[in-house]
């Protein structure tokens, strides 16, 4: 089945924001808490140019893993002081743009895109002194989300398989799975290759399409080649 919809980045950068405060909600009854913005810190100099998108934060090491859509790479930030965020390093990956990136027993994982319609990358970092683990490995297409299951014993990967129509590009997305030896470590992700991915796709559900199309799951083609459709 192909690609249903892309979850807004915006929204999934919403996080990176809440975490050093960028904005603040009003309590009520329904609502007790309230978020009080104690520090921020600007990615970009230009708005409105996605520089502050998904992110990762590390407990062990204070620092929260943003990735800057603006640059294509990933901005780590210091935050053992939320009240004055610092830059502590931009990091770049061999091949493609960042697109997500987890952490986990001091291992970040980040996910890039080299294009719509291609397969992207995984590349793994020690997220102490920033080197790169292992190699960079192949992985589905379009990349758009990395994390790791709660014990460390898989990486999960959403491959958004976002289609390039123009150039007769449309694959399937579906969902990436590792499963390093022992779990998630330095070792263990260094050891990896792009064979041991195993891949979970949504073919089952192609012949029940109609029926959920009648239930208002979102789900179309070529734009040019779907009658009705209205691109959002």
């Amino acid at each position: 089945m192909k690609h249903v919809n892309r979850m807004s980045a915006m929204v999934r950068g919403a996080v990176a924001a809440l975490m050093i405060g960028t904005g603040c909600t009003v309590a009520s009854a329904a609502n007790p808490y309230v978020l009080v913005e104690i520090g921020t810190y600007s990615h970009s100099a230009n708005f409105d140019e996605s520089a502050s998108e998904i992110s990762a934060f590390d407990a062990n090491t204070n620092q929260l893993f943003v990735v800057n859509g603006e640059l294509g790479g990933l901005d780590v930030l210091d935050i053992s002081n939320p009240a004055s965020p610092s830059l502590a390093a931009q990091m770049t990956v061999p091949a493609g743009e960042v697109t997500s990136s987890a952490v986990y027993n001091n291992v970040v994982a980040v996910t890039a895109s080299l294009g719509d319609g291609l397969n992207g990358t995984i590349s793994f970092f020690n997220a102490t002194t920033y080197a790169q683990i292992g190699s960079t490995l192949t992985i589905g297409a379009t990349p758009d989300m990395v994390t790791f299951t709660p014990d460390g014993s898989k990486i999960l990967i959403a491959h958004e398989g976002e289609p390039d129509y123009e150039n007769g590009l449309d694959p399937v997305g579906s969902i990436g799975i590792f499963a390093p030896t022992g779990g998630v470590s330095a070792t263990s992700v260094a050891a990896l290759t792009a064979g041991d991915m195993v891949t979970a796709g949504f073919g089952s559900f192609d012949a029940q399409k109609a029926a959920l199309q009648a239930n208002d799951v979102r789900i179309f083609g070529d734009p040019d080649e779907t009658p009705g459709f209205t691109e959002a």
